[in-house]
């Protein structure tokens, strides 16, 4: 294998790359290049769905449905494991598993976060910001992404910025929020490419322009986000005329 196109791999996915994660978890998955590790597998497959990839979610509802795979990952969790524990709290937090009680996913995420590790830092953000069976604390959130951001995550500070973007207390700061979301899209980020095309639809940072919002919007869900692809059609719907016959349903989006 070229090593290179691994370290290329790699780079991408520290950089919030959704397809190089879905890629090393499928590769973890089967035991190909790298040795067979289901508990990373899981890992990178619940980083590419929080960042919206369709694909990614599809491969982790089977990963998951396999008993063998939730045994390995709570024995790892019993032995303080930071990537099974991660695990563990995000599959909790997506309902996929309930295998312990919300509270005590909590308290392993919060043990994880404290190791530093950088995905239970996005992810008890995440928790707190959206108010997964905790009281929501936004200030919290900011604390913890920004922390995950000092240790090099770009999507800690992409999820940092899309908060702040829609605070309201920080309106002066959506310009320069929105020219740092830019500069990200062009080094390749779908999530950022999302963020932005979301602040020319709503005119955060930016005047209003629902052409670029449609054509980032585009670029994204073309790259696999899901969440792109369904704020893409919703646009559509908006503009089309109400007859039957112009509507966008659901369809499975091609990856």
């Amino acid at each position: 294998v070229d090593t290179s196109t691994i370290s290329v791999l790699n780079f991408a996915a520290e950089n919030g790359s959704p397809e190089a994660l879905y890629i090393l978890g499928r590769l973890y998955e089967k035991g190909i290049i790298y040795k067979k590790n289901i508990i990373l597998a899981t890992s990178y497959l619940l980083q590419a769905y929080r960042l919206g990839s369709y694909k990614a979610g599809e491969l982790l509802n089977k990963v998951v449905q396999i008993e063998q795979n939730i045994n390995t990952v709570k024995e790892k969790v019993n032995k303080n494991d930071p990537d099974a524990i991660y695990c563990w709290a995000a599959l909790t937090a997506l309902g996929i598993n309930n295998n312990f009680a919300n509270a005590q996913a909590l308290e392993l995420l919060k043990k994880a976060v404290e190791k530093n590790h950088i995905p239970s830092l996005i992810e008890l953000g995440l928790i707190y910001y959206n108010g997964t069976f905790v009281e929501k604390n936004v200030s919290k959130s900011y604390e913890l992404w920004e922390k995950a951001k000092s240790l090099g995550s770009k999507e800690a500070e992409l999820r940092l910025i899309l908060a702040q973007l829609n605070d309201n207390d920080l309106i002066e700061r959506r310009t320069e929020l929105f020219n740092r979301v830019k500069k990200i899209s062009e080094e390749g980020s779908v999530f950022a490419q999302s963020i932005l095309a979301y602040c020319y639809e709503k005119g955060l940072g930016v005047r209003e322009n629902k052409a670029l919002a449609v054509k980032y919007y585009r670029v994204a869900s073309q790259r696999g986000n899901q969440s792109a692809y369904n704020s893409l059609k919703r646009i559509y719907n908006e503009i089309r005329p109400d007859d039957e016959q112009f509507k966008i349903y659901d369809l499975k989006l091609e990856n």
